[in-house]
């Protein structure tokens, strides 16, 4: 398997409008669990816990994090326990993964991030109905600046009476619409109403690369993810056993533009909802459309209770939803109707989706997934998707993969950090002459993954 690609630098800076650098002096700030408690200046004078160094850091400041749990304890709401959260009132980053003596942060060890636990479990151990609303709070700021990063962290136990359990991110006063990088995080066992592991509402952004989010609940909408007019670009990410009660097993969504809902190189698999939109329900109302677009994606095993076993679209709505699927496979999912893509009239242009759907270079073919626990959704060589895809529907590269600092440039990677145009001698190209995507998450090269 490739793997590659699995630095922990910075991620680039990205040009949007919205955003501009930081000048002046920035400070590192230093946390480990294990050290006596300092001033947080170096790994021996380290802060034991998180929360001094939310306080101590100004913007464009770093916070590095050893491994060890770490419990918010800022109340939102003086006197509610429950309301403490870790809450960014600076554009500063947090970086986890450290064993407790780098120098750089090039030098984390990628096992170390799941051991780098930010916990909404602030009660009484393993009682949820006393755990932290959102482990993660990023409202309004001041001024517009480099995006925020997190990275490198398990975040889990977050309980939200309302949205967002995981993470919850908007507009919720005047300033800065807030913009957050998320990179090789887990977010994991996380309950909402709306948005089990996240909350992007009220033009949030969220910018996601290499996270798993895996066994989170929603009793409402969207069991990973809620993303209400708010937006969530998600590039070599996982989606698994996420639930809704109601619509939309990993994500709920309404947008106010295009573009606004993207996802590439994404699994989204065993997924569920007792209504509609096993994986994603996209929404309209009689004010937003919904709108997504998925790219080189992989829809397997997700259910649905009514219909829409992968994605149930709202065309009845005033504004009505829209998703728009390119290069991904659609397959293997259920619903009492309307089993993989509830909605038609969508988008959908060279995919394979079970039952067929209208569109240009769709089939419908068994993909021939491999099936093993290590590579339980990637095609076997020969299969019908390989070199099936259209590289001119190859997405840009808008979270820089590669890290070469450009973003106008095709896609260069797999969700398993392969080359993303790889031939396969067994399959004839779609495309012509030159290497063909596949369709799906992940091209032929990879013969082993970790899911």
């Amino acid at each position: 398997m490739c793997r590659r690609n699995q630095s922990s630098r910075l991620l680039a800076a990205l040009s949007l409008a919205a955003l501009a650098p930081l000048g002046g002096a920035q400070s590192v700030w230093f946390v480990d669990a294990s050290a006596p408690g300092g001033d947080g200046r170096s790994w021996s004078q380290a802060f034991a816990a998180l929360q001094p160094a939310f306080d101590a850091a100004l913007d464009g400041d770093q916070v590095w994090v050893a491994t060890g749990t770490y419990r918010p304890t800022r109340e939102q709401a003086h006197g509610h326990a429950r309301s403490a959260t870790f809450e960014f009132e600076r554009q500063f980053s947090l970086f986890g993964g450290f064993a407790g003596f780098e120098a750089s942060i090039d030098e984390r060890n990628p096992a170390l991030f799941e051991q780098t636990i930010l916990s909404g479990d602030i009660g009484v151990a393993g009682d949820p109905s006393d755990n932290a609303f959102h482990v993660l709070y990023m409202g309004s700021f001041q001024t517009a600046a480099d995006a925020p990063v997190v990275s490198g962290f398990r975040v889990t136990g977050g309980r939200a009476d309302g949205q967002g359990g995981g993470l919850w991110i908007g507009l919720d006063g005047m300033g800065a619409s807030p913009v957050l990088q998320l990179s090789d995080c887990r977010f994991d066992d996380n309950a909402a109403v709306d948005g089990g592991a996240i909350a992007t509402v009220d033009f949030g952004l969220v910018l996601m690369k290499r996270c798993r989010l895996e066994g989170n609940r929603a009793a409402a909408k969207g069991g990973a993810v809620y993303a209400r007019t708010g937006g969530l670009r998600a590039v070599n990410s996982i989606f698994t056993d996420n639930v809704s009660e109601g619509r939309g097993g990993a994500l709920w969504t309404t947008s106010v533009s295009t573009g606004q809902i993207t996802f590439s190189n994404c699994l989204l698999a065993r997924n569920s909802a007792s209504l509609t939109g096993g994986a994603v329900h996209v929404s309209g109302s009689e004010f937003v459309a919904g709108r997504g677009s998925w790219y080189q994606c992989t829809f397997s095993d997700n259910s649905a209770g009514t219909k829409g076993g992968a994605i149930h679209v709202n065309t009845s709505a005033n504004i009505p939803g829209r998703a728009d699927l390119f290069n991904t496979i659609v397959w293997g999912n259920d619903a009492r109707s309307d089993a993989q893509i509830s909605g038609l009239g969508q988008t959908v242009l060279y995919c394979d989706v079970q039952g067929g759907y209208a569109g240009t270079g769709n089939i419908d073919l068994d993909p021939l997934f491999r099936g093993t626990p290590g590579a339980k959704y990637e095609p076997l060589p020969g299969s019908p998707v390989n070199d099936a895809g259209s590289n001119a529907l190859l997405v840009g590269d808008q979270l820089d993969l590669d890290e070469d600092g450009i973003w106008n440039e095709q896609i260069p990677f797999d969700l398993n950090g392969c080359p993303r145009r790889a031939d396969d001698p067994l399959a004839p190209d779609a495309g012509g002459k030159d290497a063909t995507v596949d369709m799906g998450a992940v091209e032929l090269t990879v013969l082993g993954s970790r899911r």
